[in-house]
């Protein structure tokens, strides 16, 4: 059932399993702001000068990117590790990763590397007209995996969708994933057709721009920042 057929104007996204109570829940990522991020001061003093400077945290793009979407969880605890050839060897309760053979990426910037499969027991619905861009996290840094991106038409796929990704941990290594962590980001998006093209800057524009900039540190998410809602 989509969001038209119930009477509701906005666009929904759907998150189903077989069995769905026994696995952690997709939820908005704004539920899962990284400890590192709300610990971070909102200003500091720069180490050029005595200009107090504001942190990484005064950007409302680099917050958005984290609170974007949802956050597909890992279905169940893995454990990783490799030997002195950087072999890699996992154990968990469930099928939670496979792994990919080698000549399914052979010419690949990652040929010499391996790649697993995490499982997701998660079959994504959208609205009819909308596809979803599932990527790594956004703007975390807290698995030794990079998960690799993709675009799935959502409204017509009705599977699940699972998450090969590039192994990262050195030889002699051993690694505990817990069930929860978070494993992808899902973001909807309306397909549409665009058009670019490629001109001279407004510069009249850019300066006043700036100059509004520099005269308040707040006016990009005063005067330009749009929120987005993700329930």
């Amino acid at each position: 059932m989509d969001a038209e057929s119930q009477g509701n104007s906005n666009p929904l996204i759907e998150f189903h399993a077989i069995g769905h109570p026994r696995f952690p829940a997709p939820y908005p990522a704004g539920r899962n702001i990284p400890d590192w991020y709300k610990n971070l001061q909102i200003e500091v003093k720069s180490t050029r000068s005595d200009e107090v400077i504001p942190t990484i945290k005064r950007c409302p793009p680099f917050l958005e990117a984290i609170t974007c979407g949802y956050i597909i969880p890992l279905a169940d605890d893995v454990r990783f590790s490799t030997d002195e050839r950087g072999n890699l060897s996992f154990q968990s309760a469930n099928d939670v990763v496979h792994t990919h053979d080698t000549v399914q990426y052979q010419g690949t910037p990652f040929t010499s590397r391996i790649i697993v499969k995490f499982m997701s027991p998660w079959t994504i619905r959208t609205t009819a007209g909308y596809s979803t861009l599932l990527l790594p996290a956004l703007n975390r840094f807290h698995i030794p995996f990079l998960m690799l991106s993709g675009v799935v038409e959502t409204d017509s796929w009705y599977r699940e969708v699972h998450f090969p990704a590039i192994c990262q941990l050195p030889p002699k290594s051993n690694y505990l994933m817990e069930r929860g962590t978070p494993l992808m980001q899902a973001i909807p998006f309306r397909r549409e057709h665009w058009q670019s093209m490629v001109g001279e800057c407004d510069q009249q524009l850019s300066g006043a721009i700036g100059a509004s900039a520099t005269a308040n540190l707040h006016v990009y998410k005063d005067e330009h920042w749009q929120k987005k809602t993700f329930k």
